[in-house]
């Protein structure tokens, strides 16, 4: 069964109506975003909006015509917009210091609360209660036809390849959602999950642990690994446990140095060479993970006659073509023989040579 349900053709489809439904809405479908997206000008731009009686563009959801007991509708496109505004109604951000109002003296209700003018401006709110939005329902169990109508609607604000790969059904999808929320290593990093930046991570740390051998971790690659495993298999359930012990270990040894968790395509790498040494003193690959970056970061500021060659590879390599095999080879087998050097003398600084004839190729 698949029917459209065009907008405004049932009743009871104002903001108010809407919102008294909150608890019946999905806003997390497996194809959806991340919440967020919106800065706070963009929300109060929206508000202003509907408030000044703008036309605003179409909501569409999906509503199971074999209802469950949890939700009676998802969110296919429109998601940051019905949750701004739920939130300008609870009071999670208020006007713009800049709203005007043609019949209200802007100074009055500018930078206001939705409480404050249901007390002071009742006319206001109510305004807002019940503007009609155009909301078309989607009835279908057909879970393809919903991610490609996501897709489809989605493609003009350009999805990256993590929310398409994302965007589709599938138990290693499931389990990667699952892990990103609790593992506490993914609250110790220092850039933010825009955009499924973390999920995104994490199933390139498992694509690596799932791996015999290294592979590259292109778009190709990773998205036939999630279809792989699409249905559960005992093969990746194990895949999940080794990489959920890896994080475990990954967040033992960055404790206290979390600040060194800024780029994402260090973090693999230091995955692989963290799972290569599992055996280590945590103490001592802390000190030398430590060592390693402020080197780095040294090197960086040397005059060009002394930048150590090593190390400017090494930045080169996180920055172009980080996904590709040759990149992940030369930059772990760097480490590697940086690491040797620490455990040999105890140390190691910007002035640190190791022979590129040497490089390990694992």
């Amino acid at each position: 069964m698949f029917e459209i349900i065009p907008a405004r053709s049932e009743s009871n489809q104002s903001i108010l109506d809407w919102y008294r439904r909150k608890e019946q809405i999905d806003f997390d479908p497996p194809y959806q975003r991340v919440s967020g997206l919106w800065d706070v000008n963009a929300r109060q731009l929206f508000i202003d909006s509907i408030i000044n009686g703008y036309d605003v563009p179409k909501f569409y959801v999906h509503k199971p015509w074999n209802l469950n007991d949890k939700y009676l509708y998802s969110i296919i496109d429109g998601k940051q917009r019905l949750q701004c505004i739920f939130d300008f109604i609870e009071n999670k951000f208020p006007l713009s210091k800049d709203f005007t109002l043609d019949d209200v003296e802007s100074g009055d209700i500018s930078g206001k609360s939705y409480d404050y003018l249901a007390v002071n401006y009742p006319k206001i709110v109510d305004r807002l209660d019940r503007y009609t939005l155009d909301v078309v329902q989607i009835i279908t169990n057909d879970e393809e036809k919903i991610r490609e109508l996501f897709l489809r609607l989605n493609e003009g604000i350009a999805l990256n390849n993590s929310e398409k790969r994302l965007a589709k059904e599938g138990y290693l999808n499931r389990e990667i959602k699952l892990i990103v929320s609790r593992h506490s290593f993914f609250s110790m990093l220092r850039f933010k999950n825009s955009r499924f930046s973390y999920e995104e991570l994490l199933t390139k740390l498992l694509l690596l642990e799932y791996s015999d051998v290294l592979s590259s971790l292109t778009k190709t690659n990773l998205d036939k690994f999630v279809e792989t495993f699409k249905i559960q298999k005992e093969e990746i359930d194990k895949v999940i446990l080794r990489t959920i012990s890896g994080l475990k270990l990954m967040s033992v040894i960055f404790q206290g140095i979390e600040d060194l968790l800024t780029q994402k395509t260090t973090i693999p790498i230091y995955y692989l060479f963290i799972r290569d040494n599992w055996d280590e003193n945590p103490e001592k690959l802390r000190k030398f993970i430590y060592s390693f970056e402020k080197i780095k970061m040294n090197n960086r500021k040397m005059s060009f006659e002394r930048l150590n060659p090593i190390l400017n590879e090494y930045d080169r390599l996180n920055q172009q073509g980080a996904n590709s095999l040759n990149a992940i080879k030369e930059r772990l087998s760097i480490l590697k023989q940086y690491y040797n050097i620490y455990k040999r003398q105890g140390f190691v600084d910007e002035l640190t040579l190791i022979d590129s004839h040497e490089l390990e190729w694992e």
